[in-house]
């Protein structure tokens, strides 16, 4: 069966500075195992082949529709997939499993050594179907990157409304604590209340502050949360492919060429034979 190879360049878009901590159980619910590197930094560049080979895409591009020359227009990938494979004689229950396996078997990716460039290849038996399914893995993988994003950003907003309602909580409270002690003490000269009145306006200082910063942080986390950008860029393809990766011409006419000479030498020296053993039978 001939098999043509549609390659894709992308490149992750990376985050500075996210938590890795709280992202990874998250990111378990996909099926997606999550590399910690250093310094609890997300690594996009490496998160990014999970989540091509992760259980919850490949399901999602089983369901996408497609034009083929071999099998007729608008048939669904996991169809292709089950005449393709022949796995008609395993149970439903079975199919869907071993379509993934089989899925997982045309998509190779790498990523480069020195540069989070990521090259996915697909395989397939039609230069536009292998060039369709590289797009729909890489829009499906952008979709799940994306959500991934918001989720985190939507925990982390969560969580500073949460400190945001304390540290107000606890700012109101210094406030009348302070003003109490101004009212119940009138004599500001003494040192000793003067102190505590500095004592307590540093608290206030501090509270207000944190305020301040958490409220910064939230109206940041609520852009991120309805930010619409994309988390991977394509840079290159998905092409398609003029050749086919397999059978390779030169392999084929190597071939051809031992078993050709192969055939002759075997057709010659059986023709030597049964001439030979026609001669004696008629000496005989």
């Amino acid at each position: 069966e001939p098999v043509y190879t549609s390659i894709t360049k992308v490149l992750p878009v990376s985050e500075d500075g996210t938590d890795a901590s709280s992202f990874s159980g998250m990111a378990a619910q996909f099926g997606i195992n999550i590399p910690i590197g250093m310094g609890g930094k997300l690594p996009w560049d490496e998160i990014y082949p999970e989540i091509v080979r992760s259980e919850a895409l490949l399901k999602d591009v089983l369901k996408e529709r497609f034009n083929t020359k071999k099998y007729g227009n608008n048939i669904s990938l996991f169809d292709i997939i089950t005449f393709e494979n022949n796995l008609k004689r395993f149970k439903q229950s079975e199919r869907a499993k071993l379509a993934i396996d089989e899925l997982l078997e045309v998509i190779h990716i790498s990523k480069d050594r020195l540069s989070p460039m990521v090259t996915i290849e697909v395989e397939g038996f039609e230069p536009q179907f292998a060039a369709h399914l590289a797009n729909a893995i890489f829009k499906k993988s952008g979709l799940i990157q994306r959500q991934l994003k918001t989720n985190r950003v939507s925990q982390k907003r969560n969580f500073i409304e949460e400190r945001m309602a304390e540290v107000f909580s606890e700012l109101e409270e210094s406030e009348s604590i302070l003003r109490q002690f101004r009212e119940s003490n009138r004599n500001i000269k003494s040192p000793t209340l003067q102190s505590k009145i500095m004592e307590m306006g540093r608290e206030v200082d501090l509270q207000s502050n944190i305020y301040l910063t958490l409220k910064t942080q939230y109206e940041k986390a609520k852009i991120e949360e309805v930010e619409k950008a994309d988390m991977v860029q394509l840079i290159d393809g998905p092409t398609v492919p003029v050749k086919m990766t397999w059978p390779r011409r030169s392999i084929s006419l190597m071939l051809s060429a031992f078993f050709s000479i192969f055939l002759s030498i075997f057709y010659i020296y059986l023709r030597e034979y049964f001439l030979a053993s026609g001669s004696r039978e008629k000496i005989t």
